[in-house]
């Protein structure tokens, strides 16, 4: 909102919107205007924009139409999102650690959903089965390994 910003509304009232883009060099012409056209062309739609360290999700909608159907309102809501954006950020570089460790361990490592089908395995699980990656992803163990099936029953059946 406006306090976030450091603002109070008579700081904003009587003033053009290209006016708080100034500090933002080229943001206005390149991120407002072209939004501001696909609203006032009657779509709905949801852009997330920097301004300097600063994230905002902008959602743009058309809001009141003349008698001949025209656009001659729009909505736009801002929402700062700049905490999410550097979580993101953040999951994104451990998932790129977690990635280098499991795939250049030494060890053999298959990661299954719930179902068991294979989501991951690394280079030396690969080299274990002698399949492709392509063939061996989004199989089940059970399609790979149909004996498996078999020993896990008669496991189960052996304990219970």
């Amino acid at each position: 909102g406006l306090a976030d910003a450091g603002l109070v509304a008579a700081d904003v009232v009587g003033h053009r919107m290209r006016e708080f883009f100034a500090p933002f060099e080229g943001l206005y012409e390149r991120e407002v205007v072209p939004a501001y056209a696909r609203a006032y062309a009657g779509e709905r739609f949801i852009v997330d924009v920097q301004m300097g360290a600063a994230w905002y999700e902008v959602r743009y909608a058309p809001f009141a139409w003349d008698g001949q159907g025209a656009v001659r309102q729009i909505f736009v809501f801002s929402l700062d999102i700049t905490d999410r954006k550097r979580m993101e950020s953040e999951v994104g570089a451990l998932r790129s650690r977690l990635n280098d460790v499991v795939t250049n361990m030494e060890d053999s490592l298959a990661i299954l959903d719930q179902d068991y089908r294979v989501i991951f395995l690394n280079d030396q699980m690969l080299g274990v089965g002698g399949l492709p990656r392509e063939q061996v992803v989004g199989k089940s163990v059970w399609e790979l390994h149909p004996w498996a099936a078999d020993e896990a029953r008669f496991q189960f059946k052996k304990q219970y």
